[in-house]
């Protein structure tokens, strides 16, 4: 039985505070747990936030549900970086990107706290399964590593907390990684 999420508008601070509370864990009681676990982690957030689950009206659903002791099923773009990014880009109300960068170490984002950036790694601005997701948990910080002080994410697959929004303390591809930071409306259906 696939459940039904009650509609409310999406706190980003409600999604930063569980993306700050499970940077380093996993939720195993109420989702799944992936081996590449970023785009789960980040979509965990956002629903947490209030943004409702999308089982059905678009081409491209995000979702996830328990539905049984083992079992447990989701969309593609609730786990996959490239789905995740064009629900958030076809979905109404979605979102829109407010601040990419490419190629810099230290570069300045217009995004907020519960805003999602998605990584492209490999000079081709391609979101593929050479990407990655973080959400963005603060603004105007100063990262846990590397010393740089601005926005700040946290991710999974590997465990970040409070870092700056490039990664580029974790990232020897920061030359040529391109980045996207997308603002999650919070105006929910």
């Amino acid at each position: 039985m696939i459940p039904v999420d009650r509609a409310v508008a999406y706190d980003p601070a409600a999604a930063a505070l569980y993306a700050n509370g499970w940077w380093n864990s996993y939720n195993d009681v109420q989702y799944p747990r992936f081996g590449n676990d970023c785009t789960n982690y980040v979509s965990q957030a956002v629903h947490a936030g209030g943004y409702s689950m999308h089982y059905k009206g678009t081409s491209n659903p995000w979702y996830y549900y328990f539905d049984g002791f083992w079992g447990w099923s989701n969309s593609g773009s609730w786990s996959v970086v490239s789905d995740y990014r064009t629900f958030l880009q076809r979905d109404i109300p979605g979102g829109w990107v407010v601040s990419n960068e490419y190629g810099r170490q230290t570069a300045s984002s217009q995004g907020v706290a519960g805003d999602v950036v998605f990584y492209a790694w490999y000079n081709d601005r391609t979101f593929n399964t050479n990407s990655h997701a973080s959400i963005v948990v603060a603004t105007a910080g100063s990262a846990t590593h590397g010393g740089a002080y601005g926005n700040l994410v946290d991710a999974h697959t590997n465990a970040r907390y409070r870092e700056y929004w490039t990664l580029y303390y974790y990232n020897s591809l920061w030359p040529s990684t391109y980045a996207e930071v997308w603002h999650v409306s919070s105006t929910n259906r």
